[in-house]
């Protein structure tokens, strides 16, 4: 993680300060990974209502799905 921290922040990290920011930068990513979870299951009961109202196939669904994949959890 120091190496993540030296190129965002162009500065080298003093060391008494290195654990509070990978502390930091843990936790950022643990709750940037929730909200990324809730978002895919928010998504994805969305996609399974409206597939439902339009009354679609699961070989449609499956056309949808592959034809917008979105590669979530990546910055």
């Amino acid at each position: 993680m120091r190496i993540e921290l030296q190129k965002v922040l162009k500065a080298n990290i003093l060391v008494k300060d290195r654990d509070d920011w990978e502390d930091w930068l843990r936790n950022g990513k643990s709750n940037h990974d929730a909200l990324t979870r809730r978002i895919v299951d928010l998504e994805t009961d969305l996609n399974n209502r409206v597939y439902g109202l339009f009354g679609l196939t699961d070989e449609e669904r499956k056309v949808i799905e592959e034809s917008t994949k979105y590669a979530y959890g990546e910055v």
